[in-house]
């Protein structure tokens, strides 16, 4: 392969990975779905949920928003995840009853579609 072929090869190659991250995906998160976490927990429970949380790292804490400071007692994330399952695994033990939702989102020409098939 001449020199200059690797050269266009290297710069394309950097174009799509640019293209990839532009758009927030990659071929490996893009098999992934997302999901609403919603991990209530009780007031007494509460620094016990934000201490396992915090363990898990900066990252899974990073996800996460909290309701905590005005009374409500849950932890609200999206996350991008193979299964439910896997969603499940990643939750620290305080966490265990979350529910999980697979979400989506639509576009016009879908929502219009709905429509003419009602």
């Amino acid at each position: 392969m001449s020199y200059t072929r690797i050269v266009s090869f290297t710069a394309f190659m950097a174009f799509c990975l640019l293209v990839c991250l532009a758009f927030g995906t990659t071929s490996a998160s893009a098999k992934d779905s997302r999901f609403m976490v919603i991990a209530s927990h009780t007031p007494e429970d509460c620094l016990k949920t934000l201490d396992e949380a915090n363990a898990k790292g900066k990252k899974f804490l990073g996800q996460f928003e909290w309701g905590c400071m005005v009374g409500d007692h849950t932890g609200y994330a999206m996350v991008e995840a193979k299964d439910e399952a896997s969603v499940k695994s990643m939750l620290p033990a305080s966490m265990q009853s979350a529910k999980i939702v697979k979400i989506n989102k639509f576009t016009a020409d879908q929502i219009k579609s709905f429509h003419e098939k009602k």
